[in-house]
């Protein structure tokens, strides 16, 4: 889980672990409509067979974070019990993002 994503709700965290574990595949991951991948791929669980062919693409200079996944058996789990992926997976990384954050934060707590 990357640190800037501050929406990500543990529940939704041990859902992707629960997945896992049910030991039928080697990663879960969160589908959302809200990234390019169709999936959040810096927000998963990933078991350790997960490492060979993730080494393998860095070695040959693929460094994108999703851009292995379709090689080992992945689980796409629903987000939509936990609210917008939009929201669920903001990243905040400049000082506008966090004003944003802020605002996203205020009206989630009904302030």
């Amino acid at each position: 889980l990357p640190w800037d994503a501050p929406f990500v709700p543990g529940l939704l965290l041990r859902s992707l672990r629960e997945r896992g574990e049910l030991g039928d595949v080697d990663a879960a991951v969160p589908s959302s409509r809200a990234s390019r991948w169709g999936f959040e791929p810096l927000c998963g669980w990933y078991t350790q067979s997960c490492l060979p062919v993730i080494e393998r693409r860095i070695d040959a200079g693929d460094y994108r974070a999703g851009g292995w996944l379709h090689e080992v058996r992945t689980a796409n789990v629903d987000v939509s019990a936990w609210g917008d992926p939009a929201v669920l997976f903001y990243n905040v990384n400049t000082a506008e993002d966090l004003v944003r954050a802020e605002q996203i934060s205020s009206t989630r707590s009904g302030s």
